[in-house]
């Protein structure tokens, strides 16, 4: 199943796009020939509307196109794990109720992503590295708990400079939290930017990816460039996704001007297709 990133809707709407905004994206997604679809709240201020019915509205849309919901993306939560002081606070965690319930509009999507912005430093403070690591992991097991309660996943979206540091970070947070219900967002791009071996990668996640953001960059500038215009290895990274055993969808995240997005994504997509033959 192929599939897009809320990139889409925000390279064609802005950051700031409504359920209605969504709705007419998922058209023009579906007139490309994808399968599927990541639904998300990019600002916090746009929440009540997605939960007054905005969400049921999207996911009748994408019913009536045949679009499935890959993965619930929160990007208005980066900042409640990216900081000492959102460490120390109860910042994210009913919000993260909120989003559940928009989440649940959508029919087999139990997956929420958790982006983890870059690490926000409180100037002139020297911070415990141990304590803030206890406190990440109590945290972030509080938010699993909430979504596990629900019957919902959290997938971790890890940018570059924040506190896992990458997949050795997350890796040892999954062994001392022991959850089944966490796991990671396979996002090439932040994974190349943060120096990663990416072939490497599905293998050394096996089972704990749930879900993909693929995209391409020169491993220095965070960027979401389609694939193939970066300095990824494609071939070698599909096959070792297919080999790790992932069945999910295989979505694209580009970033572009407004007035290119179908032309971006409908090459993207052929692209993606004959790397993966």
């Amino acid at each position: 199943m192929h599939g897009v990133s809320p990139a889409f809707v925000l390279s064609a709407r802005g950051e700031d796009f409504s359920p209605d905004d969504f709705c007419v994206c998922l058209d023009r997604i579906a007139a490309l020939g994808f399968e599927a679809f990541q639904p998300e709240v990019f600002h916090r201020d746009r929440l009540p509307e997605w939960l007054a019915g905005g969400a049921r509205r999207v996911a009748e849309c994408a019913r009536d196109m045949n679009l499935q919901a890959s993965q619930f993306v929160a990007h208005f939560l980066t900042p409640c794990l990216s900081s000492a002081a959102s460490l120390r606070s109860d910042e994210g965690t009913e919000e993260l109720k909120w989003t559940i319930e928009i989440a649940a509009c959508f029919e087999n999507c139990r997956v929420v992503t958790l982006p983890i912005g870059p690490w926000q430093a409180d100037p002139g403070v020297v911070e415990d590295y141990s304590q803030l690591a206890g406190r990440f992991r109590d945290k972030l097991s509080e938010l699993l708990q909430i979504a596990a309660a629900a019957d919902f996943y959290l997938a971790l979206e890890i940018l570059p400079h924040s506190f896992p540091g990458g997949s050795e970070g997350f890796l040892r947070l999954y062994r001392e939290l022991s959850s089944p219900r966490l796991g990671l967002n396979f996002d090439t791009g932040h994974a190349w930017a943060c120096k990663e071996a990416l072939p490497l990668l599905p293998s050394k996640l096996a089972g704990l990816i749930f879900g993909t953001h693929l995209c391409d960059n020169d491993g220095g500038e965070n960027l979401s460039l389609a694939p193939g215009e970066g300095t990824i290895d494609w071939p070698a990274v599909l096959t070792a996704l297919k080999s790790s055993g992932y069945t999910g969808s295989l979505d694209l995240e580009i970033r572009t001007a407004s007035g290119e997005v179908e032309s971006a994504y409908a090459a993207g997509l052929s692209r993606l297709k004959e790397l993966e033959s």
